[in-house]
């Protein structure tokens, strides 16, 4: 229970914050994809210097490389409940691939009360999941999966 309860602390402090921004970062990108393009270009200026420098920060700022990078990482996670009376309930969120060998993350209130669960990946495949471990306080919930070739998400600059 001490390695569980390492690993927990861990999480809360760099996965789940990690986790939360990209999801954060994903869903502005799809709520918000020109906003940021709109604000840049809303002062009135020579339009050849406009062209020239709103070509130049759409390039720069450009969310579509990091949405494609992350995207085979993120899965849809549907779930099937058991709620109060015998209820059965299906919901769906999502989680993201943290190892190559099946480790996914999530919230926990995804997986809450699930008796079934099974997750789709971006490239179509699905797998039924298991939960490994979870922690109400935090929201988050550890889920594993047998498949192969799985691409885990990239925390941090690489280079």
């Amino acid at each position: 229970m001490h390695k569980t309860k390492n690993l927990f602390e861990l999480m809360k402090h760099i996965i789940q914050p990690a986790f939360i921004g990209i999801i954060v970062a994903i869903l502005m990108i799809l709520v918000f994809p020109n906003s940021i393009r709109q604000n840049v270009s809303k002062h009135p200026v020579d339009t050849s210097v406009e062209d020239n420098i709103s070509h130049q920060l759409a390039s720069k700022i450009s969310f579509s490389h990091a949405v494609s990078a992350a995207a085979p990482s993120v899965v849809n996670i549907y779930t099937l409940k058991d709620e109060k009376n015998n209820y059965l309930k299906t919901s769906l969120g999502s989680g993201v691939i943290m190892s190559s060998d099946g480790i996914i993350v999530t919230n926990f209130h995804v997986i809450k009360n699930a008796v079934q669960i099974k997750i789709l990946l971006h490239d179509g495949r699905e797998s039924p999941a298991e939960i490994i471990d979870w922690d109400r306080e935090i929201d988050l919930a550890i889920l594993k999966v047998n498949l192969d070739d799985l691409k885990p998400i990239s925390l941090g600059n690489p280079d």
